[in-house]
């Protein structure tokens, strides 16, 4: 909670001076009693988490519920660059060979490994990351051409996916 008080007036959230009237007397640092006495309620002012290339927008209104007053947030897609499509794949990448248990190396390491499942995922592996990387690179370079482009979590969603050939 951030400590502040406020009201809802016409929607948006008017809030609380740090000095107040009450009774004839001004308080200048105002208690929470003091707050409620004159009907404000206490603020909560937390932004949700959103994934990267996005932010988490208020315009200033909010909600009373629970003797509370809660800023409401929307999600909005942040203007993104050849690096944030960069940065999903990279990001892609990595996520999918952890999954699959390659930690620090890329599986591809393993192409002439005498393990018949590593040597396999190593051909997975070659085949998948090209294709995510044509699919990545078709993106951003028509990006770059027309500055059409989708959005990160559309980028993202659209990635291939990659079966392993031995589970």
């Amino acid at each position: 909670m951030s400590g502040k008080y406020g009201k809802i007036v016409d929607g948006k959230i008017k809030y609380a001076r740090e000095m107040v009237r009450l009774g004839g007397k001004v308080i200048v640092r105002p208690t929470a009693e003091d707050y409620a006495a004159l009907g404000f309620l206490p603020v909560v002012d937390e932004p949700p988490a959103v994934e990267y290339g996005y932010e988490a927008r208020t315009d200033g209104s909010g909600e009373e519920r629970d003797g509370k007053i809660y800023v409401r947030y929307e999600e909005a897609a942040l203007p993104v660059t050849r690096e944030d499509y960069d940065r999903v794949m990279e990001d892609y990448l990595v996520s999918v060979r952890s999954e699959r248990g390659y930690t620090t190396r890329e599986p591809d390491v393993y192409l002439n490994s005498s393990v018949e499942r590593w040597a396999q995922d190593a051909k997975d592996w070659v085949a998948f990351r090209d294709t995510v990387m044509g699919y990545g690179l078709s993106v951003i370079n028509t990006y770059a051409e027309t500055g059409v482009a989708p959005t990160l979590r559309e980028f993202k969603a659209r990635l291939p996916k990659l079966r392993w050939t031995l589970d």
